[in-house]
């Protein structure tokens, strides 16, 4: 089965508004310039990407179907917002008051609930690091720097192809692994003008965020 619109919707958001640099109320109202951290340390940035597969596992919308529903806009468009990410933000936030026993801890938790999970996050996860320190097996050219063009349109539509194209059973794991990783490499190859090996159909490039 394929992911639910709503699931790719959130994974989606999480990338968006992490490389717009709006990514949360407490980070915009105390006016946190976090992008220009985080894409200068690829480790920083790939671990809030960490941070979010441990939270979104414990606390989001695959265990928790009851959480509250927040209403945003993008472009004058409509979303439910179902899942918010307050670890990633008190990451985010412990970075910016040099409070880097907090900022460990979450990452080890993170880090630790990550390593023994076998599912689809275990893929997101290394599609993020691929996109995080261009180790994608076929890497894009050597200016690269992850979501610096335009904030988040690279990273968007080649999370959205994985989400897409990836098929998952009953218990999230994924059953085209290799596809869906190599489809999402082919799409941010798309900025270097490679094409890929099969033309891109509409539902593979389909996105829920913009």
């Amino acid at each position: 089965m394929k992911l639910a619109r709503e699931q790719k919707q959130d994974i989606q958001c999480f990338i968006y508004f992490l490389f717009k640099g709006t990514f949360d109320e407490r980070l915009i109202f105390a006016e946190y310039d976090y992008l220009d951290v985080l894409l200068k340390n690829p480790e920083l940035l790939y671990n809030c990407f960490e941070i979010f597969a441990h939270d979104y596992q414990t606390n989001g919308k695959f265990r928790n179907p009851e959480i509250r529903k927040k209403i945003f806009y993008i472009e004058e468009k409509q979303y439910e917002k179902v899942y918010e990410n307050p670890l990633v933000v008190d990451y985010i936030i412990a970075l910016h008051e040099n409070n880097n026993t907090a900022a460990k801890e979450i990452v080890y938790k993170a880090q630790n609930f990550n390593s023994r999970q076998n599912n689809l996050w275990k893929d997101f996860l290394i599609l993020a690091r691929w996109f995080c320190f261009n180790s994608f097996p076929n890497p894009v050219n050597e200016n690269y720097v992850p979501g610096l063009y335009g904030v988040g349109t690279v990273a968007v539509p080649a999370f959205a192809v994985w989400t897409n194209v990836l098929e998952i059973d009953e218990n999230l794991i994924i059953l085209n692994s290799k596809e869906a990783l190599q489809r999402a490499n082919e799409r941010i190859k798309l900025w270097d003008n490679e094409k890929p090996k099969s033309e891109f159909e509409y539902w593979e490039l389909e996105q829920e965020i913009y």
